[in-house]
Formats: C-alpha cells, structure tokens, sequence
C-alpha cells in the first residue's frame, strides 16, 4: 500500500465531513472574534466621546473655582475622577477583548478535540485503526 494513498486509511465521506465541521467551527470562531473587535471599536469611539465632553466640563469647573487655590484642589478631584474613569474603561475593554478571544478559542479547542476523535472512530470504523493499534 501506498503511503499517500489515504482512500485505503479511512472514508472519504467521513473525512470529508470532519473537514467541513473543522471549517465551520473557524468560521464561527473567526465571526465571533469579528463581533468581539466590532464592540471593542464601537465603546472605544463611546469612550473618546466621553472623555471629550469630559474634559470640557472639567475645564469649566476649573475656570469656575473662586480662588487659585480652589482651583487647584478642584482640578486635582477632577485630575484623581478622570484617572479612575480611564482605569475603568481599560479594564471594561480588556475584558471584552479577553472575553471574546476565549469564546473563539473555546469553538477551536472543542473542534480539535472532536474532530481526533472523530478520525479515531473513523479509522476504528473502517477497520485500519485496530490493525495500526495491533502493530504499534
């Protein structure tokens, strides 16, 4: 028998249809990881809007304070809000990043794990996998 002679190894038919489950499964993952990066950009564009209004109300409150030395109390409250709200925001986007890149890697690692198994039954059907077992 040929070593490149796969027909001989297994069904075509099974192998195919292990082959168009393993597509589908990066289609959904490759979708999913999509979705994630389309959410991602849309709160980063919320943020930046956010962080502009923002900033023209803190130099606002700034401007209003009555003497200089309220002024720099206030604009250190604000400073001491604005770095909360940044940390905040970066640890809501690294979790959306980390959350979407999990559920793509989860549809993948499943994937592999049923399509081995799927090609141990496949080989195992067709006889070849207890012969090569035997011989191992």
């Amino acid at each position: 028998m040929a070593h490149n002679d796969f027909t001989k190894l297994f069904d075509v038919k099974d192998l195919l249809d292990i082959q168009r489950k393993n597509i589908l499964a990066f289609s959904e993952a490759q979708r999913l990881a999509w979705e994630g990066l389309q959410a991602v950009a849309r709160r980063q564009t919320e943020i930046l809007s956010q962080i502009a209004g923002d900033n023209s109300s803190m130099v606002k409150e700034v401007m209003n304070g009555s003497t200089p030395e309220d002024k720099v109390i206030r604009h250190a409250d604000l400073a001491t809000t604005a770095y909360e709200k940044s940390v905040a925001n970066w640890r809501e986007l690294t979790g959306m990043i980390a959350g979407s890149g999990k559920e793509a890697s989860d549809i993948i690692n499943s994937r592999v794990v049923s399509s081995l198994t799927e090609l141990t039954s496949a080989l195992d059907k067709s006889g070849k996998g207890s012969v090569q077992k035997k011989a191992a």
